[in-house]
């Protein structure tokens, strides 16, 4: 649910978006519950993927994709809030989480409620809180910058964009890292971006040049019918070692909009997926 300083993406179905040859998607985790949300993501230096969970209950988790079956990990339980929703990391290995009582359930109008902000330091195995204010009500989300924490809420854009594409409407999107595989074939004046498509059930690659020229879009896995990727609400690239060209998804499993997989509509629960880009 983040918009972008450098990026603003329109919401109306882009008839050029092209459907590519679709990658592998494997799956890290998948709930067993069809009812669990995992709402977005962030991955540490050495590759640990920390993922944020609307609950109840309200939990962040990680979790070691480079293991064959990883096990899910709970590094926190909060009692004071429904669900946990934006995650950035601040500093090395200093992460900022939020947290409200806005459930799948109560998604379209969520309750007056306290909201609140951690800051979970692992290079101290600390969780403190960061702030909490009475008078917010829904934040989607949170950037740290230069020791700043900035507040994204429901369809607010922070500066002014450009747009860069026409898409449906759109989760979240990551941009592709500096080495980045397309970059080392066609050079660095593109950039790549990926999003996570929510009720469209796919992940929608972006090419852009910020000096001009064509900006292309194609949906490189998952597909509207599919519960392959159920409903993908964040995105993120791995930084351990082999992990450059791997994407992370969040997904929210359908729970909050049903997948109509032939002709039944279906949620299969969250899922912690990894797309292999190269």
């Amino acid at each position: 649910m983040h918009q972008s300083v450098f990026v603003a993406l329109a919401w109306s179905l882009a008839a050029a978006t092209q459907v590519a040859t679709e990658l592998s998607v494997r799956i890290v985790y998948q709930f067993a519950s069809n009812d669990t949300w995992l709402e977005n993501i962030a991955v540490r230096s050495n590759g640990i993927i920390l993922t944020t969970e609307i609950g109840p209950p309200a939990r962040l988790l990680a979790f070691n994709a480079n293991e064959a079956n990883p096990e899910k990990q709970v590094l926190v339980t909060s009692d004071t809030v429904l669900g946990l929703s934006g995650i950035s990391e601040g500093a090395h290995d200093v992460f900022y989480v939020t947290g409200a009582n806005t459930t799948s359930d109560n998604i379209e109008d969520p309750p007056t409620n306290a909201t609140y902000v951690w800051e979970v330091d692992f290079t101290q195995n600390a969780t403190l809180p960061a702030m909490e204010d009475d008078l917010i009500i829904d934040i989607n989300g949170i950037k740290v910058k230069d020791g700043y924490l900035a507040k994204l809420y429901s369809n607010v854009t922070a500066g002014v964009g450009k747009v860069i594409v026409n898409a449906s409407p759109l989760d979240d999107f990551v941009i592709a890292p500096d080495g980045f595989r397309l970059n080392t074939t066609l050079g660095n004046s593109t950039k790549y971006a990926y999003a996570a498509t929510a009720a469209e059930n796919s992940i929608l690659q972006i090419s852009f040049n910020k000096a001009g020229g064509t900006n292309q879009t194609a949906i490189v896995a998952g597909d509207v019918d599919s519960t392959e990727i159920a409903e993908p609400t964040g995105t993120a690239f791995g930084r351990g070692e082999g992990q450059l060209n791997k994407l992370y998804v969040a997904t929210g499993g359908g729970s909050g909009v049903n997948v109509d997989a032939d002709g039944v509509e279906t949620a299969v629960g969250a899922q912690l997926l990894e797309i292999q880009l190269s």
